[in-house]
């Protein structure tokens, strides 16, 4: 579907978390340091050509991780993306000493995003497993 993309800019302009911006080759695409997605399909609705199956139980395939640089590796307490995270993907398992650790619900993240502008680490990273899929 992402072929059909004119870059007209219809997306960037009509998404309220103001989370969608062009990338170096014109093309639109998610950042979320200053936001989140909050699925409303206000960049659906604007879009004038076919990029958008709101028929799909899901805005998008992704999930997060949590990388190697989370402060809970490092033996200091942090759970600021389990705090924001409303579907409850994220969830603080203390039996990881010494701190605990944060495990991901893949099945239950949505891939909002609001966890990456929460973390003071930058130790979350959004991950699409079509792109897995074309590495291996």
């Amino acid at each position: 579907m992402q072929a059909h993309c004119t870059s007209c800019n219809a997306c960037v302009e009509s998404c309220p978390e103001n989370i969608i911006e062009f990338d170096s080759r014109n093309r639109p695409r998610i950042n979320f340091r200053g936001g989140e997605c909050t699925f409303c399909a206000a960049c659906a609705e604007a879009c004038p050509e076919p990029v958008f199956d709101l028929e799909q139980p899901a805005a998008w395939p992704v999930t997060v991780e949590i990388t190697g640089s989370c402060l809970n590796a490092a033996g200091i307490a942090c759970q600021l993306c389990t705090d924001i995270c409303d579907p409850r993907a994220l969830r603080m398992d203390l039996s990881v000493r010494p701190v605990g650790a944060i495990q991901v619900d893949a099945g239950a993240c949505t891939g909002c995003g609001a966890c990456l502008s929460a973390c003071p680490n930058n130790a979350i990273a959004i991950t699409d497993p079509r792109q897995q899929r074309k590495s291996a």
